[in-house]
């Protein structure tokens, strides 16, 4: 079972926060990834160039790097990732997370046991500075009914069989936002078989402008729901995107650390 990890990388991302993804992904991994595809997506500080250079040294042909002259997006980024991804199996990560040492046999071993086309998982919340702040756990079963209420996919803990982009499609570059929950819908909708593992896989890093990032996701999720609901059922599936609309930021901010601690908990 061969297995690529495909990342995307623009000239904001933090050097420790590179250094640290490399590690988690390749040498603390009890299964090593036979290539990393990394996506430059545009011009990178030196730093961070130079950083990469580094690893390319040590992992040689394992890594490849796709340059793009000018910054694209996640979505097309991702898109010309994937035409460079030669394995059986393809594995997202962002720079900025850090992977289990388990995650990628633990998922491989998965597939193996079910019959499915992507898998997700569970994840630790930590800080700007590594340090654990809670807990996101999501439902094993994912169809395209509970995807409409709810996004139970980590998209930096997703992996994916390679022909699940050949049979639902690739990233919708038309949406600068919620790309992978547009993925899933669409896919869910045309059959894909989509199981989470009840375990965290990943580091999700909160960075302290999640909050806004997240409001501004939800004008693009609920045009998103409107491609597969109309009326009531609409309105109704979209009263959670409504809330975190209107809602003070500070106000979200305390929910999402009450909700982190009882999780945690």
């Amino acid at each position: 079972m061969s297995l690529s990890v495909l990342m995307s990388i623009y000239h904001k991302e933090k050097v420790e926060y590179l250094e640290q993804c490399f590690i988690s992904i390749y040498d603390e991994q009890t299964i090593k990834p036979d290539e990393i595809v990394l996506v430059k997506d545009g011009k990178l500080t030196k730093e961070l160039d130079d950083t990469i250079e580094k690893w390319q040294e040590k992992l040689k042909d394992i890594l490849k790097t796709v340059p793009l002259e000018n910054n694209v997006g996640l979505a097309k980024a991702l898109n010309e990732g994937i035409e460079h991804c030669t394995c059986e199996y393809i594995a997202r990560m962002d720079t900025d997370d850090i992977s289990l040492p388990n995650r990628f046999k633990q998922q491989l071993s998965f597939f193996e046991l079910n019959d499915i086309d992507m898998c997700s998982g569970n994840a630790i919340l930590i800080d700007n500075n590594s340090n654990i702040v809670g807990k996101k756990s999501i439902s094993n079963e994912v169809s395209h009914q509970s995807l409409l209420k709810n996004c139970d996919v980590i998209h930096p803990a997703s992996m994916f069989k390679k022909d699940f982009f050949i049979k639902y499609g690739k990233y919708n570059p038309e949406f600068k936002k919620s790309q992978d929950y547009e993925l899933w819908l669409r896919a869910s909708k045309n059959g894909a078989k989509i199981k989470n593992i009840d375990e965290a896989l990943i580091k999700f890093r909160i960075s302290d402008d999640l909050i806004i990032r997240r409001k501004n996701e939800q004008k693009y999720n609920m045009m998103i729901k409107k491609e597969y609901l109309s009326g009531l059922k609409y309105y109704m599936a979209i009263l959670p995107n409504i809330l975190i609309l209107v809602l003070p930021v500070f106000v979200l901010d305390i929910l999402l650390k009450i909700k982190n601690k009882a999780k945690d908990e």
